[in-house]
């Protein structure tokens, strides 16, 4: 994978210009979605966070739901060193990190409560594949959630969000949010493609939404 070309992994390069550039100042979006989500796990659940990153998400839940047991999963290992790494300096004893591929999940069937996925989905090669392989990890009444970049997204909605990154390109935000719309959002998905594949994994009361603000949609469904 490289800036321009989403599908794969990050690289150690990659890594730490979305860390630095990007991650540092979205952290409210994290908060929003686990807003979304938090009221629908389950107390003392197990909780998979698939194609984790470095674990902004991950340690937020673990840290706001200290009855809950945390696993993020990605396929870099830059990533996973870097989830690692967060863990130990913020003490989090509930949460652990893994190498692995969000198409062929090494987990147990109906191991988790909940799964969820942010902005990893654009990066995988197979994303029906990828939401079959959460579903099945889930168990029967658990909730399946993805964020993602949304590739109907508005300029102002992907103006918003380049205006919270930390640094910008050469020539200011705008050539950001250009970027961010047409590489970024432009290899992402849409409202219809979540809602198909979630009903091809066969996950039921599904809803989707697009952020009014942000150039993101989320989506979530239940497996029956």
């Amino acid at each position: 994978m490289n800036i321009f070309q989403m599908t794969g992994s990050w690289g150690t390069l990659e890594s730490a210009l979305y860390e630095e550039v990007v991650a540092a100042g979205i952290g409210p979006l994290y908060i929003r979605l686990l807003n979304e989500i938090d009221p629908k796990i389950p107390l003392r659940a197990e909780v998979l966070d698939v194609g984790c990153g470095s674990g902004p998400v991950a340690c937020i839940l673990a840290r706001r739901r200290p009855d809950l047991q945390v696993l993020g999963v990605d396929l870099a290992s830059a990533m996973i060193q870097r989830a690692k790494q967060r863990q130990e300096s913020e003490n989090l004893q509930n949460i652990c990190f893994q190498e692995q591929n969000a198409m062929a999940l090494e987990l147990a069937d109906d191991r988790f409560g909940t799964a969820y996925s942010v902005a990893s989905i654009k990066h995988w090669p197979e994303p029906a594949r990828g939401i079959a392989e959460m579903a099945r990890v889930v168990r029967s009444g658990g909730l399946v959630g993805i964020l993602e970049a949304d590739r109907e997204t508005t300029a102002q909605r992907a103006r918003n969000f380049c205006r919270l990154w930390r640094w910008q390109l050469p020539g200011g935000w705008l050539l950001s949010a250009a970027y961010f719309k047409h590489f970024v959002a432009g290899q992402a998905v849409t409202k219809a493609e979540l809602q198909n594949w979630f009903a091809q994994a066969g996950l039921v009361e599904i809803e989707t939404q697009s952020d009014p603000d942000q150039p993101f949609v989320v989506a979530t469904g239940k497996v029956p």
